[in-house]
């Protein structure tokens, strides 16, 4: 076995989340435009704006900052856990749905509260049917698996929403260790979250790598905590960063820096 960690981040580095939150939501946006002929591409607009405004208003948003929730994933996740903060939100997440999709609604001159309730439903449903791993993300793993090599996932958000795209994309399997920002309070680019999870490895810093597409999360977190970074940058609009060690357009590029 492999005295090498490799780490890495989840949304938009192994699996779709940007591309499937927007299908999804164009997807739920269509029910108002067959009803109501409200563009759904501006309906999609609205309800991430009102959504954003009401997830920051709400007294528990620090929290949800510092676990590194999204606004947009609120929209959908189940909010498992015992956590206080976490049982506060699951009781708030229906009427929050609700609230943002009916008042999307209105911003685009629908006035249906039975609807805005069915859209707050049916999105959830439509962003789990796209758990999307990226076309290299299976190969990359099982070569890197057959290498011996120890796989950690650091990842910020809820752990129950990210341990089911995980799953939910078939890659479950690989990782030897999986942490969420959810899991210990604490998200990237923390350098503490990376810490922990190569405690969970076994592992050094300096045997280590993290593979991740944030330049601030991902790559200056790593550095941080002395562990070299892999930049994944699919296209030239990404961001880039002067921190890298090495900048890939895909996971199989990725391979031959490790």
């Amino acid at each position: 076995m492999s005295d090498t960690v490799v780490l890495f981040d989840l949304d938009d580095t192994l699996v779709e989340e940007v591309a499937s939150a927007r299908r999804a939501l164009l997807a739920t946006a269509g029910l108002a435009e067959k009803r109501h002929g409200v563009a759904a591409e501006e309906l999609r607009a609205a309800v991430l704006a009102r959504a954003k405004r009401f997830w920051w208003a709400h007294p528990l948003h620090p929290y949800a900052k510092r676990i590194g929730l999204s606004s947009w994933e609120a929209l959908w996740a189940r909010f498992e856990g015992r956590r206080p903060e976490i049982v506060t939100f699951r009781s708030w997440a229906p009427e929050y749905r609700r609230s943002a999709w009916t008042a999307a609604l209105r911003e685009t001159g629908v006035n249906d509260p039975e609807l805005g309730a069915e859209l707050a439903e049916r999105f959830p449903v439509e962003r789990r049917a796209l758990h999307v791993p990226y076309p290299e993300a299976r190969e990359t793993l099982e070569t890197l698996r057959a290498r011996g090599v120890a796989l950690g996932l650091v990842t910020n958000g809820l752990s129950c929403l990210q341990r089911e795209k995980l799953r939910g994309a078939g890659l479950e399997a690989y990782f030897d260790a999986v942490t969420a920002g959810g899991d210990h309070e604490v998200a990237k680019p923390d350098p503490e979250i990376f810490r922990r999870t190569l405690d969970a490895l076994g592992g050094r810093p300096d045997r280590s790598v993290m593979i991740g597409n944030n330049p601030d999360n991902d790559i200056s977190g790593a550095r941080s905590a002395g562990i070299r970074a892999i930049l994944v940058r699919r296209d030239a609009e990404h961001p880039a960063s002067p921190e890298a060690d090495a900048v890939v357009r895909d996971l199989r590029e990725a391979l031959a820096r490790i």
